[in-house]
């Protein structure tokens, strides 16, 4: 014979179902939770249940994608659809170039533009003889 349900326990069930927390909108009650805290989660009724699969089966004609005859030629994208093509954004690419340097011919740089040059390459030449120092007292530094 199973153990007995604690009468605790049923009474705590029955005042849920009491309150009226048991029987769901539709009508039939639905599972409790646990403790009955919580009810069924949320769902269509079943009239909209039916509703929906009415609807799926109306839609049942068209063919599944997979029973769908399968064409090689369809599987193959455009490389428009994909990314952007590689050549477009090069030609793009080697119009502004072009452009810039017709802009660096046609007008003087500003005086500020020259500073800043200078500047960074006596920077720049000042990098590459530290680190030629440095290469060459790690030659020196060897047996």
């Amino acid at each position: 014979m199973p153990a007995p349900v604690d009468p605790h326990w049923l009474e705590i069930h029955r005042r849920y179902a009491a309150a009226g927390l048991a029987p769901g909108p539709s009508g039939p009650p639905q599972a409790l939770h646990q403790f009955g805290l919580y009810g069924a989660p949320p769902g269509p009724s079943q009239l909209e249940r039916e509703r929906l699969e009415r609807l799926a089966a109306a839609g049942a004609n068209y063919p599944r994608p997979g029973l769908m005859p399968r064409d090689p030629a369809l599987a193959l994208h455009p490389a428009e659809l994909l990314a952007r093509p590689y050549a477009d954004m090069a030609a793009h690419h080697e119009q502004l170039q072009r452009h810039l340097m017709m802009e660096r011919d046609r007008f003087p740089p500003h005086a500020s533009l020259v500073a800043h040059h200078e500047e960074y390459l006596r920077q720049q030449r000042e990098r590459e003889l530290k680190v030629r120092a440095l290469e060459e007292a790690a030659r020196g530094s060897r047996p």
